[in-house]
């Protein structure tokens, strides 16, 4: 509950910081004004944050036990929630995928001007 709970926080700060670079790319290609303060509920406007705060906070709580039984082809399953829990936390595997994307992005020399060059988002 405690990692989730961190981690939960660490998406909010990474939305927070996500507005922060748009705001930035604007003020250097469009030349609007830069405002460098974000707002705390910036974050909670976009759907996107709570779509990951649902895949993030979704869990078993701890010392919880329960069993959900189904019938499939006349065969009855009972699965515990704990494994089910434990199905839907592999889920944040995603999450790796983001500090892969931003080091192997943070090594590329340039990649500012190679990307307004391309017309790319990277």
């Amino acid at each position: 509950s405690a990692s989730t709970a961190v981690t939960i926080l660490l998406v909010y700060r990474l939305y927070q910081v996500h507005e922060l670079f748009v705001r930035v790319v604007l003020h250097i290609d469009f030349l609007q004004p830069l405002v460098l303060q974000v707002p705390w509920w910036s974050a909670l406007k976009q759907a996107g944050f709570w779509g990951e705060c649902i895949v993030l906070g979704l869990h078993a709580p701890p010392f919880f036990t329960m069993e959900v039984g189904s019938l499939n082809f006349d065969n009855f399953v009972l699965y515990r929630i704990e494994s089910l829990a434990a199905c839907w936390a592999c889920l944040r595997v995603y999450l790796f995928w983001r500090v892969v994307h931003d080091s192997v992005l943070s090594r590329l020399p340039k990649r500012h001007t190679v990307a307004a060059y391309g017309q790319l988002k990277l």
